[in-house]
């Protein structure tokens, strides 16, 4: 039953993702023999700021592009991610057995012979 409904939102949000990336790639009449981007057009008259803006045209759009593809990697990740997945092998806590351990390569300070004190 989670696998169904898994699927099913999936769906939708794929759904949801081609509808809003075909307006963003969509072109609308905004006056005579002049397009301009459906998105755009409807989210600066949501806005209340002039569609001519192209700078807040370029963020707009470049928000809407991330938002793209979040909702796409999101929908892969959780939604349609396969229901096995590999799990990574675990080490045991105490100590390891000798072939897996990395030589020793610490110095050990070596203490001077008594005799040789006075660097002869």
């Amino acid at each position: 039953m989670l696998r169904a409904l898994r699927i099913v939102v999936g769906a939708l949000i794929i759904g949801l993702v081609l509808a809003v990336a075909q307006l963003a790639t969509r072109d609308c009449t905004a006056g005579l023999l002049r397009w301009d981007n459906c998105l755009w057009l409807d989210a600066s008259e949501y806005l209340g700021v002039p569609p001519q803006n192209k700078g807040l045209r370029a963020v707009f759009l470049g928000v809407v592009g991330v938002a793209l593809l979040a909702g796409i990697y999101l929908t892969y990740r959780f939604a349609l991610s396969p229901a096995i997945k590999p799990r990574a092998t675990r080490v045991p806590t105490g100590d390891a057995p000798a072939g897996r351990m990395p030589p020793d390569t610490t110095v050990q300070p070596q203490a001077l012979d008594p005799a040789q004190k006075d660097g002869s």
